[in-house]
């Protein structure tokens, strides 16, 4: 597997842009564990990369430039698209498994 040591990864989500409907849904919950799977993802897939993923909650729309994603190599490499769009890739494959998903129900059972 390739080390990706020196690599940084910044990728960002508006909380709000997650749900559709949230009946039911503990919202801050989920949002806390959707950026912990994407995280977690993204560490996986690029081993030794530092990973920054950053959201708001209660907020929905266009991301601004800190939210969207970012790929910087180590060295004076410009960002690399190719590995941006593979960012973005794993956080829709997260995003469609809904395994981030808290309901009140749960959160009640804990």
């Amino acid at each position: 597997m390739t080390e990706y040591t020196g690599w940084i990864i910044k990728t960002g989500f508006h909380g709000e842009d997650l749900f559709a409907d949230t009946d039911g849904v503990d919202v801050d919950e989920s949002i806390t564990k959707y950026a912990e799977m994407l995280t977690a993802a993204i560490e996986a897939q690029y081993p030794g990369a530092e990973v920054e993923v950053d959201y708001d909650k209660g907020v929905t729309g266009v991301r601004p430039h800190n939210l969207k994603t970012r790929v910087f190599p180590p060295g004076d490499v410009p960002n690399d698209e190719d590995e941006e769009s593979m960012i973005d890739d794993i956080a829709g494959r997260i995003f469609e498994e809904f395994e981030w998903l808290v309901y009140d129900a749960e959160k009640e059972a804990e």
